[in-house]
């Protein structure tokens, strides 16, 4: 891929339907540690830990009275609030106003990179994640493990703008202190937010599956591993569908860039690691470890906790350093509500064997067994009511 680079001294910006209409915000290249932002005019803060917890609860707020709101996605479509018609003069970057996009608020802000809510000059709504430049004061030059994310990040996006399930990519452009990667910006919230106070039904929670394997089986047949599967960045477009986007690709790894689908290092975050990553074994398959990730949401999804086998692989990494035998917790009763074929696709999903565990389109060939069987139960049980109403009028 060739990315777009522009120096404002070069002469005439190009048309600025470079940004296109389509646009949604990236995470940092890694995960946002901490981090606040403002949405519809309120303020909203979150808090993740750098160190996971023994006992860990996925949804959780630092503020438990206030909305959830994701710093990847706008609940307003327009991209200039109504209350502030002028843009902020310090958050402007020469190198996007060359090429007509003016930026209006911050959206969120992590250790390396700021992501703002900008417009084109035909007022399309966009994304801008800006990546400040690491200069080593050895050598006065950029980094050249951070220039090689940023690019692979961009190269990796920019070989999706044909999947619908993930974040499309307009742009990339850089100056001499940043690189600047322009995304659509989506409507709709954050799994995580739509799950906050909320638990899903089964067959929501089998749709939203539906659509995430739908994108990741794309991923995964052309070789790239999304490698940080979690409620934080998969968009639910609108809820009880299966329109789902992916975020946030900053550990992405391709195999065409790479020359290899194994792994060396060990990206993630730690309640939804599968166990070899958690133990730290070199040459894990990725794909394998996107997976088990599934696996978590579709449990948190169905009961607002992690499952029990997420619990037993963090705690057999705690236990490893002080020879505690970790005894297996029980919860009965849970699964009752839930389908069997169900059950047997969770379960699928979190094998702690990785070579046991079903590829994207296993796992999404056997959904839509799950979603036709549902839909043939309930249109014959549908019939026996209507044919048993019709005889009781009779």
């Amino acid at each position: 891929m060739t990315t777009s680079t522009v120096n404002p001294t070069d002469g005439a910006a190009p048309e600025l339907d470079d940004c296109g209409p389509n646009s949604c915000t990236l995470n940092d290249v890694g995960s946002f540690h901490e981090f606040s932002w403002s949405a519809d005019w309120k303020v909203y803060h979150r808090a993740v830990s750098k160190t996971p917890s023994k006992n860990p609860t996925v949804l959780s707020r630092a503020e438990p009275n206030a909305p959830f709101a994701s710093p990847h996605v706008s609940s307003d479509a327009a991209a200039v609030p109504r209350t502030n018609r002028t843009p902020n003069f310090h958050l402007q970057k020469a190198e996007l106003l060359a090429r007509g996009i003016l930026i209006w608020s911050e959206l969120g802000k992590g250790g390396q990179a700021t992501v703002y809510k900008a417009s084109c000059s035909d007022t399309t709504p966009v994304a801008v994640k800006v990546i400040r430049k690491r200069v080593e004061p050895k050598t006065g030059k950029v980094c050249p493990r951070q220039e090689a994310n940023v690019v692979g990040e961009t190269r990796i996006l920019s070989s999706l703008s044909g999947n619908p399930g993930v974040v499309k990519f307009n742009a990339f452009y850089e100056d001499s202190t940043d690189w600047f990667i322009v995304t659509e910006l989506l409507p709709g919230t954050d799994l995580f937010e739509s799950l906050v106070g909320r638990r899903c039904s089964e067959l929501e929670a089998l749709k939203c599956m539906r659509g995430l394997l739908k994108a990741l089986a794309h991923l995964h047949a052309q070789g790239i591993a999304h490698r940080d599967i979690k409620l934080e960045n998969i968009v639910w477009l609108r809820r009880g569908s299966e329109h789902v986007k992916l975020i946030d690709f900053g550990y992405a790894q391709c195999a065409a860039i790479w020359d290899s689908k194994d792994a060396s290092s060990f990206p993630g975050t730690a309640q939804y690691k599968s166990p070899e990553l958690l133990e730290r074994k070199p040459g894990y398959d990725l794909f394998a470890a996107d997976m088990w990730a599934c696996g978590i949401v579709l449990h948190i999804m169905l009961f607002g906790e992690c499952p029990n086998e997420s619990e037993m692989a963090l705690a057999k990494v705690d236990a490893a350093a002080t020879n505690v035998t970790v005894q297996r917790s029980r919860r009965p009763g849970r699964w009752r509500h839930v389908s069997c074929a169900t059950r047997r696709l969770n379960k699928w999903l979190l094998s702690e064997n990785p070579s046991a565990r079903p590829t994207a389109q296993q796992a999404l060939s056997q959904l839509d067994t799950i979603l036709t069987d549902r839909h043939r139960k309930n249109t014959s049980t549908f019939s026996r009511m209507l044919s048993a109403a019709t005889r009781a009028d009779i």
